[in-house]
């Protein structure tokens, strides 16, 4: 799968604000997209790329994340480029369960803490059955770009 979406973050949260959580009941986090790049999880198996995502409050950014399960490979995308290096093997039994809760902007079923709660903007949230291309991908932060920007 891939999940594709625009952000502006308006402020910083104190802890990992999420873009989008998807869980399972007795499972934490099927799928979590994470603002800062603290959290970016398929299956209980996540990736930590704080330290090459610093985007400012205020300015759009493009990011996507996408697992497959031929290779069982998470990889993150921010304005079309991969982060290299920070791909994840998940479980090679891993499969995504339905029937779960959705939530954007907050953690699915926990209260609205500041510390959890995305303050900022999503535009064109995509989500695709199937891995996009690389070419794909940086079609998708590159053609919508000054759109986002006049926004």
């Amino acid at each position: 799968f891939s999940i594709c979406t625009w952000v502006r973050k308006r402020y910083r949260g104190t802890s990992f604000p999420f873009l989008l959580d998807y869980r399972i009941e007795g499972k934490y986090g099927e799928i979590i997209m994470s603002d800062n790049g603290y959290h970016n999880r398929v299956n209980e198996r996540s990736t930590d790329i704080r330290f090459k995502f610093n985007v400012p409050d205020g300015q759009w950014f493009h990011q996507c994340m996408t697992w497959s399960t031929a290779d069982n490979t998470l990889r993150v995308y921010l304005n079309g480029e991969e982060l290299a290096g920070f791909s994840v093997q998940t479980y090679s039994y891993s499969k995504l369960w339905t029937g779960g809760t959705m939530c954007l902007g907050n953690i699915a079923g926990v209260s609205k803490s500041k510390n959890v709660i995305f303050g900022g903007d999503l535009y064109k949230l995509n989500m695709y059955g199937r891995v996009l291309e690389k070419s794909e991908i940086r079609i998708l932060a590159f053609d919508i770009c000054s759109s986002a920007e006049d926004r």
